[in-house]
Formats: C-alpha cells, sequence, structure tokens
C-alpha cells in the first residue's frame, strides 16, 4: 500500500512541476531582460532566451507586435554579418502569437503577432535578415506570420554541424 501510495505521489508531483513551467511569456511592452517567463508578471523580452529556455514540447506565448532576431543563432559557423541574425529553436515546441499582455487567449484581427527579418531600413527587403526563424526540431506556429526573410546570396553557415 505505501508503494502504491509513493508511486501515485511521485506522478502527480511530475506532472504538476512538470506542467508549470511548460509555457513561456514573451512582451515587447511588459517584459524585461531580467524577466524568467514564467508569467505575463515576470514576463522576457527576449524572445530568443526563452526559445532557450523553454522545455521541449513547451508553448512560448507571445503578445501581439513585431519580433526581429538580434543575434547569430547559437552554435553558428560561418555567421558574420547581421543579415545572418535568427531566431533558432533547437526543440520541439510551439510558439503562440496574438496576446494581449496578461490576457488568457490569444486575440485575433487588428492584434497580429509577427517574426519580421526586417533588420535594417525599414521596407528595404534587400538588407534583410537571410532567415527568420531556423530549428532542427518540429516547431508548430499558432496565429502568428514569418514575414520578410531574404536569403537571396550563395555560401552557407552551419548550425549544430548542420549545413544551413
Amino acid at each position: 500500500m505505501l508503494k502504491r501510495a509513493f508511486s501515485t505521489f511521485l506522478i502527480c508531483t511530475i506532472f504538476t512541476v512538470s506542467g508549470i513551467s511548460q509555457i513561456r511569456y514573451v512582451s515587447q511592452i511588459f517584459g524585461t531582460p531580467a524577466g524568467d517567463g514564467l508569467s505575463w508578471a515576470t514576463a522576457s523580452n527576449d524572445l530568443q532566451a526563452m526559445l532557450n529556455d523553454v522545455p521541449d514540447g513547451g508553448t512560448i506565448r507571445l503578445e501581439a507586435g513585431i519580433y526581429t532576431p538580434n543575434a547569430y543563432p547559437a552554435g553558428c559557423v560561418g555567421c558574420t554579418y547581421n543579415r545572418d541574425f535568427a531566431f533558432y529553436a533547437n526543440k520541439n515546441l510551439t510558439i503562440q502569437g496574438g496576446y494581449l499582455g496578461g490576457s488568457a487567449t490569444p486575440v485575433t484581427g487588428a492584434h497580429s503577432t509577427i517574426l519580421s527579418g526586417d533588420i535594417g531600413v525599414l521596407g528595404n527587403h534587400s538588407d534583410n535578415a537571410h532567415h527568420v526563424l531556423l530549428s532542427n526540431s518540429l516547431v508548430a506556429l499558432q496565429n502568428l506570420s514569418v514575414r520578410y526573410g531574404m536569403a537571396n546570396v550563395g555560401g552557407s553557415i552551419f548550425i549544430d554541424g548542420i549545413e544551413i
């Protein structure tokens, strides 16, 4: 009986702890660089940090807005220009957009969420990031769009030994 009770406690504990930490929150308005992303109240303003931090199979909720990559993907060999900046996900996850800070459900319509490669002069696509979102895993995108990547040059970069 004690063994069964302990097993039940262990399963419930693991389920509860993993359920709490599966979601990360990103807000450009209310988030901070030091935010841990565990709630809207402690949201991060750094999408890449949350891509790195979310556990495999987790979810990232983005406040409506435009997000642009501002760093080379981790593990990149051959990245030399700002145009090599990209968001990088190395685990299975879901990215959900369209949230208003603090909302429990996404809002559609005028409150869009965009991952944008327009990192240089706005509207001048010749200086955009080559890639906006790179992944070696399964990434599901919900209620957001990816726009303005401009992979118009030859050559390759390598991320974690994989040629892109």
